[in-house]
């Protein structure tokens, strides 16, 4: 990255302009617009561009790289034995998902019944997310599942949040978040500069989700990597992740 360059840059057609200006609001930066001479964009790291309905990330420090347009893609389970549908459980109910990324495990756990409310942290990870999941085809997923943009943490505070299951996905070295393609993977951990298993951040987020939790929690891991912290009471394994399931004490 070009020193002093800007993190984003947010640019618009007459079309997006309304758009433009609300993510304008959340990442208090000024917006582009339409009478902008063609070519003279703002040079930054990233840049949003709105046109119309369409918002799509670009790379103006690599023009190698092209245009990202995030989209939701549901994949679907295998026959009931998905492990992550297993390792929520059968008891459908209230699930939150503590770190949300694109919504890929979201949407799933969503789309086999249960309500979901899935946390986003970092803002451009979330407008992307949340962009994919408002233009979904899938009227019932888009109602049953809530994104929410902030801390995790904080918001089941501030809630005061309880729910059957919680869930956590943490991102760490060497690991794919499951449906999700490396292109889709390399991006997530540019934004969140996820290059190390943060186990201590981990755990705090753990410690917060067995206070908000009526059954379980659940934690997706790497099939070998150590478990977050000890008090694992059960376990389900797929081809390339493990998921650690702990119990609320009460």
């Amino acid at each position: 990255m070009i020193p002093d360059t800007p993190y984003l840059s947010i640019v618009c057609d007459e079309e997006g302009s309304g758009a433009a200006e609300l993510l304008s609001d959340l990442f208090r930066i000024s917006v582009h617009g339409p009478d902008w001479p063609a070519g003279d964009e703002p040079v930054s790291q990233y840049r949003l561009r709105v046109s119309g309905e369409r918002l799509q990330l670009e790379f103006p420090l690599d023009q190698r790289r092209k245009p990202w347009i995030a989209e939701l893609g549901l994949r679907r389970p295998s026959c009931g034995r998905d492990p992550l549908l297993r390792a929520i459980g059968t008891r459908k109910g209230f699930v939150v998902d503590m770190t949300a990324g694109w919504c890929m495990d979201a949407a799933l756990i969503a789309a086999s019944g249960c309500r979901v409310m899935a946390c986003e942290q970092n803002p451009l990870i979330y407008v992307l997310s949340r962009h994919a999941l408002d233009h979904h085809p899938n009227t019932r997923l888009r109602s049953s599942l809530d994104l929410v943009h902030g801390d995790s943490r904080e918001v089941l505070k501030r809630r005061k949040t309880c729910a059957d299951v919680i869930y956590l996905d943490p991102m760490y070295p060497g690991r794919r978040k499951s449906g999700a393609s490396p292109g889709r993977i390399m991006l997530l951990r540019e934004l969140v500069n996820g290059n190390s298993d943060a186990l201590d951040e981990h755990a705090g987020l753990l410690e917060t989700a067995l206070r908000h939790a009526r059954r379980r929690v659940v934690v997706k891991r790497s099939r070998h990597a150590p478990p977050i912290r000890s008090g694992v009471t059960g376990e389900i394994h797929g081809k390339q992740v493990r998921f650690d399931l702990y119990t609320p004490k009460r």
